[in-house]
């Protein structure tokens, strides 16, 4: 029904005004970046809808859309899954140690080693390997424009990659953290995180 689209697209218009201003007063407000999101999608995906119909729709539809993977999750949704991930992360990073005959013991999110304490903090959650993973298995799919059998098992497959990577990651950094002293995690930290993104 193109009056219920021309609603739909008016209300997002009225409101992307007072969400702009709202959202300029306090930028780090996620509820708020996701509405403004999901309101400058909705007015892009209908100005192409009127610039070449259902066929450019759909042509666009998914480019459009992908900017949203951008936006931070909401907290809510974030922040329990941080903490599990790290948790989980500090467990199998301590079942290493113990691999490598390497005295480790897990507190919560964080392993004392016999250096002194390694934390497993919310970048080496896990969270944005996941992140990161869940962006580029999206955009592969449709870039080699795959059927969803496969974009599906995509998902799955980049999930268990970005974890598995991570806690090579953060094995690596406790065990040099044991090796060398706590202090030389710093020396080798962006290096550990910015290889692992590359091979991910």
């Amino acid at each position: 029904n193109p009056w219920l689209a021309i609603l739909f697209c008016g209300g997002l218009a009225l409101l992307y005004l007072p969400t702009r201003l709202i959202e300029a007063a306090t930028p780090e407000w996620r509820p708020i970046q996701w509405l403004l999101g999901m309101e400058t999608v909705g007015l892009t995906l209908y100005a192409i809808y009127l610039a070449g119909g259902k066929s450019r729709l759909r042509q666009f539809a998914f480019p459009v859309a992908f900017f949203l993977v951008a936006i931070p999750w909401p907290t809510l949704v974030e922040a329990p899954i941080i903490q599990g991930l790290s948790r989980m992360n500090a467990a199998l990073v301590v079942e290493v140690m113990g691999f490598l005959n390497v005295p480790a013991i897990q507190f919560g999110n964080v392993i004392e080693v016999s250096t002194g304490m390694v934390g497993i903090n919310d970048a080496c959650s896990g969270i944005r390997s996941f992140q990161s993973s869940l962006m580029i298995s999206l955009f592969l799919g449709e870039f080699f424009l795959f059927n969803w059998r496969r974009r599906v098992l995509l998902l799955p497959i980049g999930f268990a990659l970005a974890m598995l990577l991570n806690l090579c990651r953060a094995s690596l950094l406790t065990w040099i953290a044991a090796k060398k002293g706590v202090g030389a995690i710093a020396e080798y930290h962006d290096e550990a995180g910015m290889t692992i993104m590359l091979v991910c």
